[in-house]
């Protein structure tokens, strides 16, 4: 016991040095930014972004305070003296504070559209250190061995009917995904051609094959096993999924960002009920329907695809309600 107390008082510690830093950083950044003006910032969105910027901060604080976080266990399925849980409330204020900093101080869709597009070498960079910071957050070579670092992520072999749920849910998120381009294209047409554009330019070395083999591989395997494999059991679904959606910027502030959320919430469902492996076949399988061109024949295909899933689906549910169940032993 002894042992114990002494590495959860050196763990927060450590948590608190590296959050104050992390901290200081927001604060320095933000008054750095109030200098060097990016082009196509207005004086509006830079005092809104620094608005946004030490308030993040000040909310970092806050949760750092242990009574706050007593408050947000009500909300949030989070353990309020677990240090693990103090850093991850942090990092991810801190990654949705800064996002949000930076939609409000730039013309995302802009720079998306006339920055460089993404190359191969750029997926692997930008998913590879999600897979390192789940495996080092769950606490592999430091408190969990590989095997059991693999089992608190939910990386399990998957049983049939989750591999079927996970591919139904990959086609409901696609068919969400294209009503919500559809929806956006009615309430904004100029806005929609702007997500085309940006989203156009922005994977164009990507819409071979291969190029969209490897963006279905490497977000659907990393982000899972980050997202909902290692974040997920501790901050909860909803939180879990804006801080996921923030990351994905490149959609601006758009009718697909809501989907992107929405998306995020059923991969969690999937997670919660079944297992992460499940929930990266979904994602990968979300991400290949989505970058694959989209017509008539196609969205036809899809949703007799889907609804064979869904059949499917259905049939297994009642079949194990059917079955009988055992039992309950006898004292």
């Amino acid at each position: 016991m002894a042992n114990l107390a002494a590495s959860r008082r050196w763990a927060a510690i450590l948590n608190l040095v590296f959050l104050g830093a992390a901290i200081a950083f927001v604060v320095l950044n933000t008054v750095a930014a109030s200098f060097l003006v990016s082009p196509g910032t207005s004086p509006a969105g830079l005092r809104l972004a620094s608005a946004v910027q030490l308030a993040t901060a000040g909310s970092a604080v806050v949760v750092m305070r242990r009574g706050p976080r007593q408050v947000l266990a009500r909300l949030l399925p989070i353990d309020p003296d677990s240090p693990v849980t103090v850093f991850a409330l942090v990092v991810t204020i801190l990654i949705v504070g800064g996002q949000a900093g930076f939609q409000a101080s730039a013309d995302v869709l802009h720079q998306v559209a006339t920055g460089p597009s993404l190359e191969r070498i750029d997926i692997v960079g930008q998913e590879l250190p999600f897979i390192a910071a789940a495996l080092l957050g769950v606490g592999l070579f430091t408190r969990r061995r590989l095997a059991e670092s693999l089992s608190r992520l939910g990386l399990v072999l998957p049983a049939w009917w989750q591999l079927v749920a996970g591919l139904a849910l990959a086609g409901a998120g696609f068919f969400l995904s294209y009503g919500g381009e559809q929806l956006q294209g009615f309430l904004d047409p100029g806005l929609a051609e702007r997500l085309r554009t940006a989203t156009d330019h922005y994977y164009a070395h990507l819409l071979d094959p291969g190029g969209i083999a490897l963006i279905a591989l490497a977000a659907g395997i990393s982000e899972e096993i980050l997202f909902r494999g290692a974040l997920q059991p501790r901050l909860g679904i909803i939180w879990t999924s804006l801080v996921f959606t923030s990351l994905h910027t490149q959609y601006g502030l758009s009718v697909d960002t809501l989907t992107v959320f929405i998306t995020s919430c059923g991969l969690g469902l999937l997670r919660r009920f079944t297992n992460t492996s499940s929930s990266i076949v979904a994602h990968v399988a979300f991400d290949a329907l989505a970058g694959l061109p989209t017509g008539p024949v196609y969205l036809l295909w899809t949703a007799v695809a889907e609804a064979g899933l869904l059949v499917l689906l259905a049939g297994a549910w009642l079949v194990a309600r059917a079955r009988p169940q055992p039992a309950p032993s006898q004292p």
